[in-house]
């Protein structure tokens, strides 16, 4: 009699059981205003299920996406497998965030049928960081004071001696031979050039690396708006960065353009007025996005010149 027993809840456990459970969750319900939210939608199912994921990216505005980790999946002791997707999302307004469910389709194997299983929904409260309005406005760390280096005072004096002499016997000897040297030639270079330069030259500065973040980051947006002034003739210096994304628009710039342009002039904002930390990754992206924003219009305008001479010909 126990036997048969046995026999029938395990018949119903096994008819009951899914083949697809999903699971979503925060790390937290409550953050502050530029906060990074890491966001956790955990998949488990039977061998024969095969599932899409939708675009998490587009479906939980009013959040601002950020990146997606890499997926991690493990079998468990029944054969079923578990997979944890990763997102990470921001928010920068003050506001109770309810994030949708959302579905995610489904089928199995020998089985024509189509399912579809909706997660949970999740409620988020954004809250704006405390202010003491009344409090003295303070650096965040005193200054640092270096002790004075006299060795290296002595070396300047000492190299700008002699760079004075060697001046001196130069001028002499360029008098005494009485020669005319013959003007350097005027080198101009591209909007391109320039760019690159300046970029080359923070990426050896090494700023984000010693702390000096929103420096790097002011730096980088400084380096491509100015970039933009000169291609796209519009004072991208005096205007903000939806204005900036506006005007690339109107220039009939290509949308991988304005689309890397956006997410590049998104995150030094981030960094400038919602003052937070990003993640060392978020700075390499931020000099790949610089590149690829003047390697492609580089690109571009060399291709209307090329057709320009085709069209002359």
């Amino acid at each position: 009699m126990k036997k048969i027993l046995v026999f029938c809840l395990l018949a119903v456990s096994l008819i009951c059981a899914q083949p697809v459970s999903v699971k979503v969750k925060t790390e937290s319900r409550q953050y502050l205003i530029g906060d990074y939210i890491k966001l956790f939608v955990t998949v488990t199912k039977t061998p024969d299920v095969k599932y899409t994921l939708p675009t998490i990216k587009d479906s939980l505005a009013p959040l601002e996406y950020i990146s997606k980790d890499t997926v991690i999946t493990k079998t468990l002791s029944d054969g079923r497998t578990e997979s944890e997707y990763r997102f990470t999302f921001a928010a920068y307004d003050s506001a109770d965030v309810y994030l949708h469910s959302f579905t995610i389709p489904y089928t199995i194997a020998k089985d024509t049928g189509h399912y579809s299983i909706k997660t949970d929904s999740i409620f988020l409260t954004i809250r704006r960081i405390a202010v003491d309005t009344s409090a003295e406005i303070k650096d965040i760390k005193a200054p640092v004071r270096e002790p004075f280096n006299w060795l290296m005072l002595i070396i300047i004096i000492l190299i700008v001696a002699a760079a004075g002499f060697a001046g001196y016997h130069a001028y002499q000897e360029y008098f005494r031979k009485n020669k005319k040297e013959k003007p350097e030639p005027i080198i101009i270079k591209t909007p391109y050039e320039i760019a690159l330069e300046r970029l080359k030259a923070l990426e050896e500065k090494k700023l984000w690396q010693a702390g000096e973040i929103k420096e790097y980051h002011s730096e980088i947006t400084d380096i491509i708006r100015r970039y933009f002034e000169i291609v796209f003739h519009f004072p991208a210096l005096e205007v903000t960065s939806g204005e900036i994304i506006l005007h690339l628009k109107n220039a009939n710039a290509p949308w991988d353009l304005i689309s890397t342009t956006d997410e590049f002039l998104s995150n030094a904002d981030m960094v400038k007025f919602a003052k937070f930390t990003p993640l060392p990754h978020i700075n390499t992206a931020m000099m790949e996005q610089a590149y690829k924003i003047i390697e492609g219009e580089k690109d571009r305008l060399s291709a209307k010149q090329q057709g320009g001479a085709h069209e002359a010909l």
